[in-house]
């Protein structure tokens, strides 16, 4: 009887507090499972009273903390990934797009880039969003297989340092590998590259209010794929290269189900997930070389992203001693963004080249920018 008064008195309390607090869609999703724990343990109780004692922003931080937002980017940072190696096999072969008359189809080309850069996504309503750095190396070697036509592979390592501005941290290990070919001619040139990759996170979020307080933990894990394809013109005027040109990129990506611990009562079980976004390209490379060694490049393009948002930063999720599995959103970057980058290149002897690069995407709700450095030899 007295559990089953106390059960009552927690209920009153948080409807009372989440009534005056006007909620988030997802502190109120929250508070519902809180209401659904109506037989509580006595150390349960004692949370729930913790949290009943809360009113306005407090009540609205402590719901945030324990909802689990900071999983809802996950998929948003392995689609990065996949874009940033991308970039770098495009970088080792743009000089070669179209292709020098002196190329020797026996040649081998190797490419070696490491790259440092930071991104920002803003907060909307339900989630507060994170900055992130990150570091990543990428290598490879491709040769042509006839005057035309090139083939590769690439590998890619990279480590990513999120800090969520809800609370909390995550380091992201991942490992990357690619095939790509490209044709070229005088009048135009096609690109295509397929990258598989494995991340492994470390996640960390601290729970915090009144006398609470926890570190929930997580090794979430993930594999994910990208194809790309891209079709571009080739002009001289004025004796500059100006590459008109128009791609699209096809991914996989799927995190599998993983679960929480140290965080007692509010420890969360995370189901597995996956997303199939599609994004297209329009935009322009520019190329000129000046001073006979120095080989500039602009680049500059439109993105537009097909995915569903509602589907690709949310989670499902569930409470391990208590409740149902619930939906908690998160933020997304938007859906049409701005993706630049200036490349200035130097031949420091026949046949070796020496590059580096600044870099850049913005857009509606997220931004990054990174710098790398490179070298390419003939082998």
């Amino acid at each position: 009887m007295i559990q089953l008064i106390l059960s009552a008195f927690c209920l009153l309390a948080i409807c009372q507090n989440s009534i005056e607090a006007g909620l988030t869609e997802n502190q109120a999703i929250i508070q519902a499972e809180l209401l659904s724990l109506t037989n509580p343990t006595p150390s349960q109780a004692a949370v729930i009273n913790d949290i009943n004692s809360l009113t306005g922003k407090h009540l609205k931080q402590a719901l945030d903390a324990i909802s689990g937002e900071q999983y809802t980017s996950l998929v948003d940072a392995e689609q990065y990934a996949d874009r940033r190696f991308n970039r770098r096999i495009y970088d080792a072969i743009r000089n070669l797009l179209p292709p020098s008359c002196d190329t020797d189809c026996c040649d081998l080309q190797v490419w070696m880039t490491a790259e440092c850069g930071r991104s920002f996504l803003d907060g909307n309503g339900n989630a507060k969003g994170y900055k992130a750095d990150n570091f990543d190396f990428s290598m490879g070697a491709h040769t042509y297989l006839c005057p035309s036509f090139l083939f590769g592979v690439g590998a890619d390592y990279e480590e990513d340092d999120l800090h969520y501005n809800q609370g909390g941290h995550n380091k992201i290990y991942t490992g990357q590998g690619a095939l790509y070919a490209a044709y070229s001619c005088s009048c135009g040139y096609a690109f295509s590259d397929l990258i598989l990759g494995y991340s492994r996170s470390h996640i960390k979020r601290l729970i915090e209010f009144r006398t609470y307080k926890s570190t929930a933990r997580s090794s979430p894990k993930g594999f994910h794929g990208k194809s790309y394809t891209e079709f571009g013109l080739n002009y001289t005027p004025y004796g500059v290269l100006v590459q008109p040109f128009a791609g699209v990129g096809f991914g996989f990506y799927r995190v599998e189900g993983y679960d929480e611990h140290q965080a007692r009562i509010f420890n969360l079980d995370i189901l597995h997930k996956h997303a199939n976004p599609i994004s297209t390209y329009l935009g322009l490379h520019l190329k000129d070389s000046f001073f006979d060694c120095f080989t500039g490049c602009l680049d500059v393009a439109w993105q537009h992203r097909f995915d569903d948002f509602h589907h690709t930063n949310t989670i499902h999720a569930k409470f391990r001693d208590f409740g149902n599995s619930f939906l908690i959103k998160g933020c997304h970057q938007g859906r049409d963004g701005i993706v630049g980058a200036i490349n200035l290149s130097i031949e420091f002897a026949d046949g070796f080249d020496f590059y580096s690069e600044l870099s850049g995407e913005l857009w509606d709700h997220w931004s990054t920018y990174g710098y790398n450095a490179g070298v390419t030899f003939w082998w």
